[in-house]
């Protein structure tokens, strides 16, 4: 069954570099049906859906997509698990083009 911390997992495997956009995209689609169909997945699942169309419409970069995700998903975030905060990048210089910090999950 799916659940948030699956959704919050592959969003982290995402912004660490695990796996890239296209195959993050692709287990997305294939997981939509199911996400639609659960109360708890619905709200997290149109907030990234809304991130997609920045990216594909408005042509956000991944920079953008990447702080995009990391801000739909944090209000669905069950932060009392044992699951990692979602990353937020940096901004990118020429020398540090993956610096990342992770978002503080305090005061959220």
């Amino acid at each position: 069954m799916l659940t948030l911390e699956e959704l919050s997992n592959r969003i982290s495997d995402y912004q660490s570099g695990r796996i890239g956009l296209s195959e993050f995209e692709n287990w997305f689609e294939d997981n939509s049906s199911t996400a639609y169909a659960s109360p708890e997945l619905q709200p997290a699942w149109i907030a990234i859906d809304a991130a997609f169309s920045q990216y594909h419409y408005d042509d956000i970069g991944e920079d953008s997509m990447m702080t995009e995700l990391a801000k739909a998903i944090v209000p669905f975030v069950w932060f009392g698990s044992n699951q990692s905060a979602p990353f937020v990048p940096t901004q990118r210089s020429e020398t540090n083009a993956t610096s990342h910090y992770l978002l503080s999950v305090s005061g959220v």
